[in-house]
């Protein structure tokens, strides 16, 4: 068996004196320095909420959007870029907030998230355009930009490189035995050698007939949330190439603070080079853990350690 940041430049005028009067109503003063940028609230959440490349590219993407912000000639695009930064921030933003208030996530949210993000772009567009002689010819070229990040980040969701927030995985490992009992689990794992004092899991797994792979695993998520999470577990063929043997079916539910405890096991396998993958039901990885299998021909008494998960 195997079981989601602002931007305040300066003001600069790209209409009439009445169109800045609007543009100062509209774009919130709450930054100390106007000339900086935050992460949104769901940024740290969207570093950890993945693993791989994923979390670096939308880290790059960052450091890129505040080095652009900085370049003189962006900077002098005026309203048409601060509502592109500002169609990134609140799509990011939404991205975290809107699964939360459901209490799920998916495709559809994200389309959900999208839209919000589209509609409040395209009136704030609008108001900046009011007063303009052509009101609708500016407001089409202010919603441009902030059109074409919502369609780039549209593709990354679609490519799987956004990061499934709001889950993320605080701890896993592989174990010899998982045990739950009472609400509490036991985490069976050999003794570890002297010189490797640091570790609490049974990697590399020493295996010996009839022993069965533990992976165990916390994975936060908000309150009254609820998904389906997969395990898969692959082996590394002689040619290199991974090789899926199993994708095993958890459900996780949100409110505690150390995060949502399961396991999964497997009863078959073979010595070699193996990873277990925990993501969610469209693939969108939350954590990996790699680990190697040794045949274990010892005949003797085994020493354990045993923690609470």
């Amino acid at each position: 068996m195997s079981s989601a940041f602002a931007a305040q430049p300066s003001v600069r005028s790209i209409g009439s004196g009445a169109s800045r009067s609007a543009l100062r109503r509209v774009m919130s003063r709450k930054a100390t320095n106007p000339e900086t940028m935050s992460l949104t609230p769901g940024t740290p959440t969207l570093l950890r909420s993945s693993t791989g490349a994923r979390p670096l590219i939308f880290f790059l993407l960052l450091v890129a959007l505040f080095f652009l912000n900085e370049v003189p000639r962006v900077r002098k695009a005026g309203h048409r870029l601060r509502l592109g930064l500002y169609a990134f921030c609140l799509l990011s933003f939404l991205n975290y907030f809107v699964p939360i208030m459901l209490g799920r996530m998916g495709g559809v949210v994200f389309v959900i998230s999208l839209s919000i993000t589209l509609a409040l772009v395209w009136g704030l567009a609008d108001v900046l355009a009011r007063r303009t002689r052509d009101r609708r010819g500016e407001r089409e070229r202010l919603f441009t930009p902030a059109a074409a990040v919502c369609a780039a980040i549209a593709i990354l969701y679609v490519l799987k490189l956004i990061p499934p927030v709001p889950l993320s995985v605080t701890f896993q490992g592989i174990y010899h035995d998982v045990q739950r009992h009472d609400g509490r689990y036991t985490l069976t794992y050999e003794r570890p050698a002297v010189w490797t004092p640091w570790r609490h899991d049974s990697r590399p797994f020493h295996a010996r007939s009839g022993d069965r792979i533990f992976y165990f695993m916390r994975v936060f998520a908000p309150a009254r949330f609820t998904h389906t999470i997969f395990t898969r577990w692959e082996y590394q063929q002689a040619n290199g190439v991974w090789l899926t043997t199993n994708r095993i079916e958890l459900p996780v539910r949100g409110g505690r603070d150390e995060g949502f405890r399961t396991f999964a096991y497997k009863g078959t396998y073979q010595p070699g080079r193996w990873r277990v993958t925990a993501e969610t039901d469209d693939g969108r990885a939350l954590a990996t853990l790699s680990f190697r299998v040794e045949a274990d021909a010892e005949t003797g008494e085994r020493q354990w350690v045993m923690e609470e998960g």
